[in-house]
């Protein structure tokens, strides 16, 4: 049985609840390390963000950057489930090392937007957060769990 197909196919049909069903018996027959399994751990990523699980998205976003630290697909992952828990400057972090990794639109805008709100929230003091997104060069060891030069 492919389990990563099912998951797939689960998730498209937005059946998140067997997506990840799916997926974490596809997990469970992976090494941690091997091809496919940061896929994995991203797909689940998604599902339980999509479930409405954010803490559990961001377990399974971390896993996915151990697995494959340079793939930006796992940092904009865990930036997603962090600003869904209101952790805004981690999230934004993580969406910066996403850039960082491969340029994106998406992520550029998703970056101005949690810096504008960050922000407004320390009453337009620049010092709060990380003003150009071009000048993110690491990211932090603890939640990441990876290392960067």
């Amino acid at each position: 049985m492919d389990h990563k197909k099912l998951g797939n196919a689960a998730f498209r049909e937005a059946d998140y609840a067997a997506a990840i069903t799916h997926f974490t018996a596809a997990i469970n027959a992976l090494d941690m390390h091997a091809p496919g399994a940061a896929t994995l751990y991203s797909n689940r990523s998604a599902s339980y963000m999509l479930m409405g699980e954010p803490r559990r998205a961001v377990e399974d976003a971390r896993s996915a950057i151990s697995a494959k630290p340079e793939w930006c697909k796992g940092h904009y992952r865990l930036a997603s489930a962090l600003e869904a828990l209101g952790e805004k400057h981690l999230a934004l972090e993580s969406f910066q090392m996403s850039l960082k990794l491969e340029d994106n639109a998406e992520v550029a805008e998703r970056c101005e937007t949690l810096q504008q709100q960050l922000r407004e929230e320390n009453n337009g003091s620049a010092g709060a957060c990380r003003t150009n997104v071009g000048e993110f060069i690491e990211c932090r060891c603890i939640l990441h769990r990876c290392q960067h030069p």
